[in-house]
Formats: structure tokens, C-alpha cells, sequence
């Protein structure tokens, strides 16, 4: 039975991304999630598969598994998505649903989007089992291009969020500190 998770919130795309064209290994996407409830629904789905699938090994009790197409990472947990030209293509969506086809948009690491995807089990080589992530669809809510962030009609309320809170310069509290350059030198 085929389950579709969707993640609720934004993700970020994370490390090399080759959506709309491939790269040298096919189309890769990488996006981190951090959705606990998700995760727990996806771990059940890949057990429920892999269990599936180990009766179709040739020999059910010599089976291995591969490992999962996702790891833990700090900020969550990182998801690779991989496909080539043969498999079912996703869908890319702009964020009213229209559907993009330009081949040329630059999907890069720190763009926003939102994903819709399976599980599809796998058994190889007779008694080597795992699942492998397939990308549905995928809503691009902010591009993040080698010259900028295309937020499209954020309003500046959100982009002011995409930068988060740090230490430094406050508008209201300016904190000039003298440079140690402003010396008077006399030449």
C-alpha cells in the first residue's frame, strides 16, 4: 500500500541539489526535516516495507539491510531523494501551484520548499533489502540562487525571519565601538 507523507512546514534544501537537471549520478535532492511525528510515521512505514518486502528474498533468513536514505543531522534529519530520467518525475510547483518546467531554475542549498513523497521497498541481489525515497512533488516557496534568496511576496515580516536572531547591530541600540585604526597618525 502506497503511503504519502507531506511535510507541513518549509524545509531547507541541504548540500548538493540537481533538481531540475541532472547531475553526472542522475537527479538528487537533499532536504532537512525536522518533524518528529513525521519521522516516526516514516521509520513505520520503511519497517512495515522492508518486512514486506524480506519475503520475496530468495532466502528470508540471509537477508541484509541497506541502510536508510536518511541520517540524523543536528538541525534534524537529513533525506536524500535520488531519481533518474527513467523513473516517475516530480511534480515542481511555485507557491500558488502552478506548475514550474524551466529547467533553469536554480533549486540550490537554502532554498525553502515543501515535499510530498514514498517509500518504495527494494530487494536486490536476492536477499539485499532497504526502501528508497521517491520525490512526488515538491513546492518551491523561496529560491536561494548563488546571488540571493527570490522570496517572491514575502513580506518583510518573513524575510526579516529567514535570518533568524544573532549577536551584533541593533537599529534601536546602536553600540559604536571606537576602531583601533581611528589613531591620528602624522605623516
Amino acid at each position: 500500500m502506497r503511503v504519502r507523507f507531506v511535510t507541513e512546514s518549509v524545509v531547507t534544501l541541504d548540500g548538493f541539489q540537481a533538481i531540475m537537471k541532472p547531475g553526472e549520478h542522475g537527479h538528487v535532492a537533499q532536504a532537512i526535516i525536522n518533524d518528529e511525528a513525521l519521522q516516526g510515521r516514516v521509520e513505520e512505514d520503511a519497517e512495515n516495507k522492508i518486512q514486506w518486502v524480506s519475503t520475496k528474498a530468495k532466502d528470508p533468513n540471509r537477508t541484509k539491510r541497506n541502510k536508510l536514505p536518511w541520517k540524523p543531522v543536528e538541525e534534524g534529519f537529513l533525506y536524500k531523494f535520488s531519481w533518474n530520467e527513467d523513473d516517475d518525475q516530480p511534480v515542481i510547483y511555485d507557491s500558488e501551484g502552478t506548475t514550474i518546467t524551466d529547467k533553469s531554475l536554480p533549486l540550490y542549498e537554502g532554498s525553502q520548499v515543501k515535499l510530498a513523497f514514498r517509500l518504495k521497498p527494494y530487494c536486490i541481489t536476492g536477499n539485499t533489502l532497504g526502501v528508497k525515497l521517491m520525490l512526488e512533488a515538491l513546492q518551491v516557496i523561496s529560491v536561494k540562487a548563488k546571488a540571493g534568496i527570490d522570496a517572491g511576496d514575502m513580506g518583510d515580516k518573513e524575510l526579516s525571519e529567514v535570518f533568524g536572531k544573532t549577536k551584533g547591530f541593533k537599529y534601536e541600540q546602536p553600540n559604536v565601538t571606537p576602531s583601533v585604526d581611528d589613531e591620528d597618525d602624522d605623516f
